[in-house]
């Protein structure tokens, strides 16, 4: 019921707003556009309160998929004191370039066991790549050719060393 009071009032105080400065000024030409301004006024006064309802809604909205995807504070402090150390950060770069050298050999169906060895460069780009395949009939150079592409390094860089299960 307040609502309605305060939005009542302020439509009351610009019609009495609008009739004095419509008394003021004279009934020439700029008259005409000034009851134009005027009229559009009142007609945002009318209509401020359905607007804000709008605007209420789109705010809301936006707070809510703000505030899902806010990682805690926990978290955030957690993830920074891991990566700290620059020889960690090192680690996990390797290790997730291992799981990627491992997925792309795996492409290959007669492989079994992978392992990967890398040595980083201090730009921290691949400087040498060792896979040990364990099997029997692999293709070294079609293992080769798909690293090359896929990482742009050189043939020369990349050594594949294929092991039977009895090695």
């Amino acid at each position: 019921m307040d609502f309605l009071t305060s939005w009542i009032q302020n439509i009351i105080l610009v019609v009495l707003f609008a009739n004095i400065i419509d008394l003021i000024l004279p009934a020439e030409k700029t008259g005409r556009y000034v009851r134009v301004v005027i009229s559009f006024i009142i007609m945002l006064a009318i209509l401020n309160p359905i607007l804000s309802i709008f605007e209420q809604d789109l705010y809301q909205i936006d707070s809510s998929f703000v505030e899902e995807e806010r990682p805690s504070f926990a978290e955030i402090v957690a993830d920074g004191e891991s990566l700290r150390n620059e020889s960690d950060i090192n680690k996990k770069y390797k290790n997730s370039l291992k799981k990627q050298i491992k997925a792309l050999v795996n492409l290959h169906k007669d492989v079994e066991e992978i392992e990967v060895q890398i040595a980083l460069s201090k730009k921290q780009e691949i400087d040498q790549l060792v896979i040990k395949v364990t099997k029997g009939k692999v293709n070294r150079e079609k293992i080769k050719d798909l690293i090359k592409a896929f990482y742009m390094i050189d043939k020369e860089n990349i050594k594949v060393k294929i092991f039977d299960r009895g090695d």
